[in-house]
């Protein structure tokens, strides 16, 4: 940190900060919520782009955070004058700025911090009366029925696959309620029974064997060489093309969302294989594994394994399980995947989990 301060560092962060700041107030809704935080001590970057920022948008207010846990209030007299006149703010919304937080870090543990908590006035009704949140919630409770919403989804579903040439950007998740359900004819094709007889016959291939064009399917197969009780798991499966999602029962529709994680990301079937993700691997515990390679957290071995190295494990260590995909423990915790073959750990913990 020392090395990369600059001399105008201060300066050319508080126009970065004023600029995202503008912007995140401008999505507001009326009653919304904008939290505000720094780890700088500058009133440039702290106090002063509060100021800043509520002398441009009138409709804009503190929410004063109580100061406990050894916090301490916001400093308005560091902003100076300046703020409350050129800039337009009133007297009273600069001592407003008490109702923000500092951290200090002789006063509470960390390095220090600002924080800020703002609100977007809610806008009256016409005639003055209630709140215009209140009112749109209102209207949407009273006059919008399921099947308009989802004839509008509709709609908007496609005007997108038009924009994409046919393809509406967002596969529709196609669920699996379980592997009991899998098979039955009250919930699934004969197809499915028949893949599903498939995979019983060879459930260690990984997906294999053009099983890769059906992601729950490589899931399954998956499932059931390398996991042990993943039948009982409570959820149902989805995936969003090759990715494959466990979700929570009653979650709702998500459907023309775009979200970061559709659920627990059990993995991919994209490369004619299951590949078991990262976050299946720290959500399982030692015993749900078929396979386990176990290290000490104070060994060579487990640095060698987070560094990304293949590993000779010889054929004591690598167990009786045979080949295919291993959990790597930490004393007893889980840290990744790794698969064995011929007595090799062949590494795959993700380049982003590794040690530099």
């Amino acid at each position: 940190m020392i090395a990369e301060w600059e001399k105008h560092s201060v300066e050319r962060y508080a126009v970065m900060q004023r600029d995202i700041l503008r912007h995140a107030a401008a999505m507001l809704k009326p009653g919304g919520t904008l939290v505000y935080s720094t780890c700088t001590f500058s009133p440039e970057e702290n106090e002063a782009q509060i100021a800043a920022l509520l002398a441009d948008d009138p409709k804009l207010e503190i929410v004063p955070v109580t100061h406990a846990y050894g916090w301490s209030p916001g400093r308005p007299e560091w902003v100076g004058m300046a703020a409350a006149g050129q800039d337009g703010i009133d007297a009273d919304k600069l001592a407003g700025l008490a109702g923000t937080v500092r951290l200090w870090p002789h006063r509470t543990e960390g390095e220090g911090h600002y924080v800020a908590v703002l609100r977007r006035r809610p806008e009256p009704d016409a005639d003055g009366q209630g709140e215009a949140g209140e009112r749109i919630a209102g209207r949407e409770e009273s006059g919008r029925d399921e099947a308009g919403r989802e004839e509008r989804i509709g709609r908007r579903s496609g005007r997108r696959a038009e924009r994409n040439g046919g393809n509406s950007g967002y596969e529709a998740a196609r669920p699996y309620a379980g592997f009991k359900n899998v098979g039955k004819t009250d919930k699934f094709s004969r197809r499915d029974g028949a893949l599903y007889g498939r995979l019983r016959k060879d459930s260690t291939d990984g997906g294999r064997n053009g099983l890769a064009s059906d992601p729950i399917a490589c899931w399954m197969a998956f499932a059931r060489g390398h996991l042990r009780g993943a039948e009982r798991w409570e959820g149902r499966l989805v995936h969003y093309g090759s990715r494959v999602y466990l979700q929570p029962d009653g979650l709702p529709g998500l459907d023309g969302l775009k979200v970061v994680r559709a659920g627990w990301y059990l993995g991919d079937a994209a490369r004619g294989r299951f590949e078991p993700s990262q976050a299946l691997a720290m959500g399982l515990k030692a015993e749900e594994a078929v396979r386990t390679v176990a290290f000490d957290s104070s060994g060579t071995d487990i640095v060698r394994y987070l560094k990304g190295e293949t590993i000779h494990l010889g054929a004591d260590r690598a167990g009786s399980g045979g080949n295919g995909y291993a959990l790597v423990l930490a004393d007893g915790h889980p840290v990744g995947w790794g698969k064995i073959a011929d007595g090799m750990l062949k590494n795959a913990l993700p380049a982003g989990w590794r040690m530099i």
